[in-house]
């Protein structure tokens, strides 16, 4: 048996998304949610639990889309459910599984015992049945009618205007209502009082509806607000035979109705236009609809604010969420932040969450004292003592409020001193790290204790600001031991502990030094300029071993007698002075040297690329040094090595050998 199927017809499959909601909507009302329970041929399937009562009717429902409709019922579900036009009604009482599948062209619904009974929830509004007893009217005079009774006897007749009205029991032993008189040439009516108005998107369910004939008729409804003023036109729910007569003369389930353009209407009447017989129903149910408020919408941040670290932990108690641009929510137009005296912060503030919106200290509509920015815009500021920092954000506004730190006035700093966290931390300034007014000099020259066989980075600010900050390269003089770092930063260590004294002197020609025991740099032998093997051997620098010479045999070709070991990697750099360093390969893996030539060889170079190199790189070529006594003992005897298409060649007098001492002509 299977029991993973499917539904979905055609006219949903555009409106499909993943993440939908399908389950089950019983009598329009009440829906039952579906949960995913795997795949069936690529398509999420569904599983809902509901409990049916008989003469329900019941729907595949589309909880996002607010869509109801009725596909194929497999042939293997339980007996007691008839598919009719876009629903299933239901004849026998019960909890079932719905198995839904949803696949294009392949829809089926599978109902299966149920497992449990699940929890349903209204949707449109309540049910709200109508209360007291059914009052009858013929449908055509104004003289009220006997009150209708829930009875099990025989059958009451009621006289109102020349119509005979009966009360009585119906076939399925349920209470009936029969008009058995037409008010003129064979026409049928049945008026009911309502207590409840009917109004537009009400549905009515008509139970059992029935006559005794098979025959064609139109069946309608009309509604007014009182007898009197009952219309003569009909809103029709049905034509022919069988959608609402069996044709057998046996009751139909139910058929229901929502009407259109009927406001406050507590008359109905059933209308049959032929037959002879009379008109029955055996329950006449009204469902009122009742707007679904809609869902409360979550109150938007006014605005976020975001920060480093340091603020993070501190007003947020998670360091992880810095410059997170969703990182505080503010649900009014002030944000309280609690920090932490003597601590340097930074912040934005975005009006969405997302960095497109950030705010930032040129933003700001009032910037107080004590507050000032870095490169990237951001709001810096420390506190005089803990408290409160106050973010404002409004449509008119954008401020920052707190007791900020503020360097006394009339002692302005001669410069500040800024730097990682090992210097501002072995300084005595923890938690400053890269504030660009971390520590403040008094005088020309700011003493700074530091220890021995730590790197440091620093920088200054001339007044506390980024924009005023001097690096190594703005040094009047660079001391051995001091270099710049990828962000111009001045870094270096100290061979023992002690003062490192940072001195800037303004003037029309600034003084700007750094002076302490520094770790000197290793000193870089000097080369001369031309083209060298570097690899593994020599630790990729230049040495006078290594240089290539000018083959005499091609001036646009170098030539280097070199003995290489297995495993060996190997490059040719340019070296000119003044000159950045020139790679041959530039790019790509270095050349390995394997055992066919390891030992002693000669090596040949130039800088254009050669495709018959490639295994080399490119630009070199290795050839195992021949064997052949190339010793001059004669002067009148000419000893040249040439490499000629690839190969060593050998030329001692009038005999040419190749490599491996072979004569070759």
């Amino acid at each position: 048996m299977r029991k993973f199927l499917s539904l979905t017809v055609a006219v949903f499959m555009a409106a499909m998304t993943f993440g939908q909601s399908y389950g089950i909507l019983v009598n329009g009302t009440t829906y039952y949610a579906g949960s995913a329970v795997g795949e069936y041929e690529g398509f999420t399937q569904y599983l809902a639990h509901v409990p049916l009562q008989a003469g329900d009717y019941c729907q595949l429902y589309d909880a996002d889309n607010e869509a109801a409709w009725a596909v194929t019922l497999n042939t293997y579900s339980v007996a007691g459910f008839t598919k009719n036009n876009d629903r299933y009604d239901v004849s026998v009482s019960g909890c079932y599984d719905f198995y839904i599948k949803l696949k294009y062209g392949a829809d089926e619904l599978y109902i299966g015992t149920g497992s449990d009974c699940g929890e349903g929830v209204v949707i449109g509004g309540e049910e709200e049945q109508t209360g007291g007893p059914l009052y009858l009217w013929d449908g055509i005079g104004v003289t009220k009618a006997a009150d209708a009774k829930e009875v099990g006897g025989a059958a009451e007749a009621v006289q109102a205007d020349g119509t005979n009205i009966a009360v009585g029991v119906s076939q399925k032993g349920n209470w009936c209502l029969k008009a058995n008189k037409g008010f003129n040439s064979g026409a049928y009516y049945l008026g009911i009082a309502l207590e409840n108005a009917v109004n537009a998107g009400d549905t009515i369910r008509i139970a059992y509806f029935r006559t005794t004939e098979n025959n064609t008729y139109v069946l309608g409804m009309d509604f007014s607000a009182d007898k009197a003023s009952a219309a003569s036109t009909y809103q029709i729910l049905t034509t022919g035979d069988p959608q609402v007569l069996a044709s057998n003369g046996t009751p139909a389930d139910s058929i229901y109705i929502v009407p259109e353009g009927v406001a406050n209407a507590k008359y109905v009447r059933l209308y049959r236009n032929s037959g002879s017989t009379g008109l029955w129903i055996a329950k006449f149910e009204l469902t009122k609809k009742t707007e679904t408020p809609e869902p409360p919408v979550e109150d938007p941040a006014k605005f976020y604010v975001t920060g480093d670290s340091a603020l993070m932990a501190d007003a947020a108690d998670d360091a992880t969420l810095a410059w997170n641009p969703a990182a505080i929510k503010a649900e009014a137009d002030t944000l309280v932040l609690n920090l932490l005296a003597e601590q340097a912060y930074k912040l934005k503030v975005t009006l969405d969450g997302q960095w497109a919106t950030a705010k930032g200290y040129e933003d700001l509509t009032e910037k107080p004292a004590g507050v000032s920015t870095d490169n990237d815009g951001n709001i810096l500021f420390s506190l005089a003592e803990a408290g409160a920092v106050k973010v404002i954000y409004t449509a008119e506004l954008f401020k920052v409020e707190g007791n900020f730190y503020v360097e006394p006035v009339g002692n302005p700093a001669k410069f500040y001193v800024t730097g990682d966290s090992a210097l501002v931390t072995d300084a005595g300034f923890p938690g400053k790290a890269w504030s660009p007014a971390a520590i403040k000099s008094e005088a020309d020259t700011l003493p700074l204790s530091l220890k021995a066989g730590q790197t440091y980075s620093l920088k200054i600010t001339l007044n506390g600001e980024w924009a005023t900050a001097k690096g190594y390269n703005d040094l009047t003089e660079k001391p051995n031991g001091t270099s710049a770092d990828n962000d111009g930063n001045i870094v270096f260590a100290l061979t023992e502990a002690g003062i490192v004294n940072v001195i800037y002197i303004a003037g029309e020609e600034p003084v700007f030094k750094i002076e302490g025991s520094f770790v000197e740099n290793e000193p870089q032998p000097i080369v001369e300029n031309g083209f060298y093997l570097v690899g593994s051997m020599n630790e990729w620098t230049a040495a006078a071993a290594y240089l290539f010479t000018v083959n005499p045999e091609n001036e646009n070709e170098y030539a280097l007698d070199v003995n290489l070991t297995e495993g060996d990697e190997l490059k040719v750099k340019k070296v000119e002075a003044g000159q950045p360093d020139v790679w041959y390969p530039g790019e790509g893996d270095n050349y390995v040297v394997d055992a066919n030539h390891a030992g002693a060889t000669t090596m040949y170079f130039q800088v254009d690329y050669k495709e018959e190199w490639a295994a080399f790189g490119g630009y070199f070529y290795i050839v195992p040094t021949s064997t052949v006594d190339i010793t001059n003992t004669n002067a009148d005897v000419k000893v040249v090595k040439v490499l000629r298409n690839g190969q060593l060649l050998i030329i001692k007098g009038e005999n040419t050998y190749n490599a491996q001492g072979a004569v070759v002509k």
